[in-house]
């Protein structure tokens, strides 16, 4: 079964002036399936229901450039042209013929590869070619606000993992339009980061219901590698409008708003794990993420009730008026806070004595939030057959 509901009844009593925030939580398991993997694109908010078709169409042929730089430590071939719709600017600070937007890709690149691998532990991508091992990167002008995209070409017959893939990658020419929430360098680095996770995910596994993870993990990277650019943030200003919905919800375009996931993960289990994110990808070695992240909870003595609970927690004390001291995002008074103006059945306001009795329905893996404010006194009362955590 993909979903099932929860319900659960309460009632409350008030007597004393607070204010209250519910956050229920609830968790029911996913069976794993095999899919063909599509391109995994990076796009702009603004156009995300445009780069889910893109996602779903299957890479055909690779793109065609006239010019080929390789990076200074060889790990790159970065495909270009200088004429053109797909030319990059033509900018010439560090080299008298190579573009400075090649010259920067190449130093993000290799920069995100080395932190990837060497201080985060990540295994190296497979190849696709023994006699051109390096990864290749094309640059075209991918139009309506998508800065890239990661394309699996050929599952790895050379390990005995059956989902790890070649890939290569595909970055906007010049990141330059209203549709980009960042532009030109800035965006060009989490881009080259974000695009560059996809590789190194491809060559642990990929499976079709994992879209999700492999956004959000990519969207962790890229603030982890380069946290000054903050591009991240368009996805926290859609989901304080559109939060609650499970997080492997397969056919969403809304996969980019799941960026918090792995910042709190990251920042709850880092006394637990030298790095946390790498575990679980060393468990999607077998697995798919769902079941990763299973083992990964029981492993440190967590449950997903508590886990979902406590992300929700963090998400509501976002935002310069609230609580970021209390919140585990690393850049908590920067996230908007979530608004309930699209949710009026999880808001009350109550300022004489009365009770409250309400049907919640929850899906899984999923949390709720419930406001109530200027409220006497409470007691809350639940009933429920399935698995919850209250906060």
């Amino acid at each position: 079964m993909l979903w099932e509901k929860i319900y659960y009844k309460f009632k409350i009593n008030f007597k004393l002036a607070i204010f209250v925030l519910l956050i229920l939580s609830s968790s029911l398991t996913n069976s794993q399936y095999k899919q063909i993997p599509k391109s995994i694109n990076k796009t702009s908010s603004s156009v995300r229901d445009f780069s889910l078709n893109l996602k779903l169409n299957e890479t055909l042929y690779r793109p065609e450039n006239d010019n080929i730089y390789t990076s200074e430590n060889n790990l790159f071939k970065l495909h270009f042209d200088n004429t053109g719709s797909d030319a990059v600017p033509q900018n010439y600070n560090f080299h008298t013929s190579i573009p400075d937007y090649i010259i920067l890709s190449s130093q993000y690149l290799e920069a995100s590869y080395f932190y990837l691998h060497d201080t985060l532990g990540f295994a190296i991508p497979p190849i696709d070619d023994s006699t051109d091992p390096q990864i290749d990167v094309y640059f075209s002008n991918l139009g309506n606000g998508n800065y890239g995209g990661t394309m699996p070409e050929n599952s790895v017959t050379s390990t005995l993992r059956a989902n790890d893939w070649t890939s290569y990658i595909q970055i906007d020419n010049d990141m330059i339009g209203d549709l980009f929430f960042t532009q030109d360098t800035s965006a060009l680095k989490v881009t080259c980061a974000h695009e560059l996770f996809h590789v190194f995910q491809l060559g642990y596994n990929f499976f079709g219901t994992d879209v999700w993870y492999l956004e959000a993990c990519a969207v962790w990277f890229e603030d982890k590698m380069y946290p000054e650019v903050n591009d991240y943030l368009q996805y926290a200003d859609e989901y304080k409008n559109n939060w609650g919905q499970q997080i492997n919800k397969q056919g969403s375009p809304d996969f980019y708003q799941l960026y918090s996931w792995n910042l709190f993960l990251d920042e709850k289990f880092k006394d637990n794990a030298e790095n946390p994110i790498l575990d679980i990808w060393e468990n999607i070695l077998e697995t798919n993420a769902i079941t990763s992240l299973s083992t990964f909870f029981m492993e440190n003595g967590i449950t997903w009730e508590s886990a979902l609970s406590e992300w929700g927690i963090s998400q509501i004390y976002c935002g310069e008026n609230n609580f970021p001291e209390e919140s585990l995002f690393p850049d908590a008074e920067l996230i908007p806070q979530i608004r309930f103006d699209n949710y009026p059945n999880n808001y009350s306001f109550f300022n004489t004595k009365k009770i409250l009795s309400q049907e919640i329905t929850n899906e899984k893996y999923s949390n709720s939030f419930y406001k109530i404010i200027d409220i006497p006194s409470v007691k809350v009362h639940f009933e429920s057959d399935n698995s919850y955590s209250i906060s």
